[in-house]
């Protein structure tokens, strides 16, 4: 007969320690000792500069790189919310063992409304239509759950203590504040058209601006501790043509789109914004109209409030259409994933060949990984560093390749080498990079979290190749303009094409979207080919169908940077041969063979694959025998 496969009561199932993921202080992985702490007060604010790089405000001379990862304690299986002062004091200090000197809390807005822990599973079936909205303060801060409450302020201030920046989102679920497990109405549309809903956002951004934490007697507001906030958490969901994240929701804005344009206008829809024509062209114009006033509402209530640090939005994809919709913000943020797992149908007879099963569904859908490596011409970290905009700040505020990719072992070179180069300023991977228990049976470590060891070594390097600056970055940089011709164009929702984000393999890259060249590019360059990372799943092929690409183009791209001295005369990259070397001579990129290594005075290593396995580089030597391990 059919097994019964709701959650059990929470009696049965509880979290048990992890000691073994956690650093021993003073062993040779405590990195507090290489990553010295810093004093909050001392220090300051954290500030960008001209170029776009991390201060502290009263030192203007030290550059900071900040890293973590993504907080997401206090979920369905997690104790976060009894834990005892010392407990946390415990927790706090091994962020100081790991090196970390940055917090992304994420969902805590659904904590924070009391759905910690297994009260979520009260309110799962509830839709957010139902609830009641506090529109202002002091209707959100009745609501808010005071023991989550307190044991938040108690960690930030513990981190504190330890030298620990922290973000925010205002919102991160879908169901924003409300004690209620489904959306129907889709929160993130009614952002652009509800009056409520917008007071809701504002009294959700005092909450967690203007209330003091008892534990230091300071409002985050004034505190130098917090130092980003995210306004609405991958926003642009709603742009997701996969849909059931806002898409079905696009005929709400049928009506001002008919007040504006004229009742003859058809129904608004994701299809209509990528339409050729008249019609498409006033779509396009409208929903660019809409996020330019969101966008001030965001901001303008921000500074109102008295918020003096980095405000990012739109930190999920990598079109025009983000890339357009970020140029209000003061630092861009940017959310890259390789093999992010997705349920959809996959068409017969290349399942096995193009994915893996990661857990079967009674939807009729299979969670799916890619099986592809990231060392491709679309690699994704090669995509998010075309987002930079050159002196703007780059926060990596998630990143991840998925453990359950058989080519994991890429990562921790790659995310080195590109952070390095790119001279990128915050890493927080996601998530919970420090495990505290195991929350069987649901804990498969699927994305950059302590139970995914690839993830630990990941950060590891990088606290030794970006943190601490073993790896060089790019002395020069080239920016890619895109014209407002293009943005007015069906080519808004295509992404600038793969030739152009190949530069990131050899340079600092970033783009722009100001209608003005960037100053700070050695180079600057009009994007001549747009590719679609957004087509149905089951179209392999179409991928490039925007504007195709072709090897005379990508030499012809190179050709420019040898012209304008960013690769020197004895630099060896040749793109008809997927070979790339870095401006710096450090990092070594062969598509070719998928491999990739970093040979820098203080710190090398390489990914490699089965068919290629040994690497030689100035002071390591390796001969991979045995299994092939980056099929296992």
């Amino acid at each position: 007969r059919p097994l019964k496969l709701d959650p059990p009561e929470p009696e049965y199932f509880k979290p048990q320690p992890m000691p073994g993921y956690w650093v021993k202080r003073g062993s040779v992985l405590d990195l507090s000792q290489y990553l010295p702490r810093t004093d909050i007060d001392r220090v300051g604010r954290i500030v960008s500069d001209a170029g776009g790089d991390l201060r502290y405000e009263n030192l203007p001379g030290e550059r900071v790189r900040l890293r973590g990862f993504n907080c997401t304690y206090g979920g369905t299986w997690d104790d976060f919310a009894d834990y005892t002062d010392a407990q946390m004091d415990d927790l706090a200090d091994q962020f100081l063992a790991y090196g970390f000197n940055c917090l992304r809390f994420h969902f805590f807005d659904k904590c924070f409304a009391g759905q910690y822990r297994m009260e979520f599973y009260k309110y799962k079936d509830i839709d957010a239509s139902d609830c009641s909205l506090p529109e202002t303060y002091e209707d959100l801060l009745a609501t808010i759950d005071t023991k989550f409450l307190d044991r938040y302020q108690y960690f930030t201030a513990a981190l504190r203590k330890r030298g620990i920046y922290y973000m925010m989102d205002v919102f991160t679920s879908q169901t924003m504040y409300l004690k209620a497990g489904k959306n129907a109405a889709n929160l993130n549309v009614q952002l652009f058209l509800d009056e409520r809903v917008r007071n809701h956002w504002k009294a959700a951004a005092k909450f967690l601006l203007h209330t003091v934490n008892p534990y230091t007697g300071k409002r985050p507001v004034d505190d130098p501790q917090f130092i980003a906030i995210t306004c609405r958490n991958e926003q642009e969901h709603l742009f997701n043509p996969q849909g059931g994240s806002g898409t079905e929701h696009f005929s709400d804005f049928t009506a001002a789109f008919r007040a504006e344009y004229g009742a003859d206008m058809p129904e608004f829809s994701w299809a209509l914004i990528r339409q050729e024509g008249t019609t498409g062209d006033k779509a396009r114009a409208f929903i660019r109209s809409r996020v330019a006033e969101l966008n001030a509402f965001f901001i303008d209530e921000l500074r109102a409030l008295g918020w003096r640090g980095f405000v990012t939005q739109w930190d999920m994809y990598m079109r025009n259409l983000e890339g357009d919709c970020r140029k209000s913000y003061d630092a861009v943020a940017i959310h890259p994933y390789h093999a992010h797992p997705n349920s959809y149908p996959v068409p017969e007879g290349l399942a096995d060949q193009q994915t893996m099963v990661l857990n079967p569904s009674s939807k009729g859908t299979e969670s799916r990984v890619s099986r592809a490596s990231a060392l491709a011409l679309d690699n994704y970290l090669a995509q998010a560093a075309m987002t930079r905009v050159l002196g703007k700040p780059l926060l990596m505020t998630e990143v991840s390749h998925v453990g359950a990719n058989r080519f994991s072992q890429e990562a921790p070179v790659m995310l080195t080498a590109f952070a390095s180069l790119q001279d990128w300023q915050l890493l927080t991977p996601h998530a919970d990079l420090i495990t505290r228990k195991v929350y069987s049976p649901f804990s498969p470590g699927s994305f950059d979290g302590g139970m995914n060891p690839m993830a630990r070594i990941t950060s590891l390097m990088a606290a030794f190749g970006w943190q601490r600056g073993d790896v060089a970055p790019g002395a020069h940089a080239v920016s890619v303009h895109v014209p407002e011709a293009d943005l007015s164009s069906a080519y808004l929702t295509g992404s600038i094409g793969q030739s152009h984000n190949a530069l990131a393999f050899v340079t600092r890259v970033g783009s722009d979207y100001t209608q003005a060249r960037n100053p700070l590019a050695t180079l600057d360059l009009v994007p001549e080919t747009y590719v679609d990372y957004l087509v149905a799943y089951d179209d392999w092929e179409g991928k490039n169908r925007l504007k195709r690409e072709n090897d005379a183009f990508r030499a012809a791209q190179f050709a420019k940077l040898r012209e304008a001295g960013v690769l020197g005369s004895t630099n060896r990259t040749d793109p008809a041969a997927g070979f790339y070397e870095s401006e710096t001579g450090e990092i070594v990129t062969d598509l070719g063979s998928g491999r990739m290594s970093i040979d820098a005075p203080r710190f090398q290593a390489a990914a490699v694959k089965p068919e290629s396995p040994t690497v030689a580089l100035s002071a390591l030597r390796n001969a991979m025998q045995g299994a092939d391990a980056a099929d296992k």
